[in-house]
């Protein structure tokens, strides 16, 4: 079965895969977004939204994926001819934790500091995930409360969850301070 969309040029302004050199893709599928990076495997080039399992008929959940040369004689402008699909349920799950940058509250006081951890990939079986703070230039116990504890992400349940970690204020003109949650 092959099936041809056209991704345009939206968010591609000078990018050009006919300059003759050799490029390295990557392409990310979360259900619902496709994410195409090229040689610049951090930042994307294109973000389209698109839901590969209505939008193809898998066999087995694969298929395979490819770019044309440019058209429309635009650099920029190519089709998509085939496509490779891993079905998420065959991802195995990963945790990430977001960054958390905040002041911290008046002398004598506490401000808890709000982490979102996400469960990526599949939401097949329980993930359970220990965590602890830690040191960096910031001090537990004076700086903030050192804490732990464990998230379970049970089976087709919520995929993100909150840690919140008390930071003490201290009325001291000071840098930036971090810690950590491992």
């Amino acid at each position: 079965m092959h099936h041809a969309f056209s991704l345009g040029s939206a968010t591609t302004s000078g990018f050009n895969l006919n300059d003759g050199n050799i490029h390295t893709a990557k392409i990310e599928y979360v259900p619902g977004t496709m994410t195409i990076f090229v040689d610049d495997l951090a930042n994307p080039i294109l973000t389209v939204d698109v839901d590969l399992a209505q939008t193809l008929d898998l066999d087995e959940g694969h298929a395979w994926i490819g770019f044309t040369a440019a058209t429309g004689g635009d650099s920029t402008n190519h089709d998509i001819l085939n496509w490779v699909y891993n079905s998420v349920a065959d991802m195995a799950p990963v945790v990430i934790i977001s960054d958390v940058e905040q002041l911290e509250a008046d002398d004598g006081t506490t401000t808890d500091f709000a982490f979102t951890v996400t469960r990526l990939g599949h939401t097949f079986g329980t993930v359970t995930v220990d965590w602890t703070t830690a040191d960096g230039t910031a001090a537990a116990g004076s700086d903030y409360v050192a804490s732990s504890g464990r998230l379970t992400f049970e089976e087709g349940g919520a995929t993100k969850q909150t840690i919140y970690v008390p930071v003490n204020g201290d009325g001291l003109r000071e840098g930036r301070e971090y810690f950590l949650v491992d």
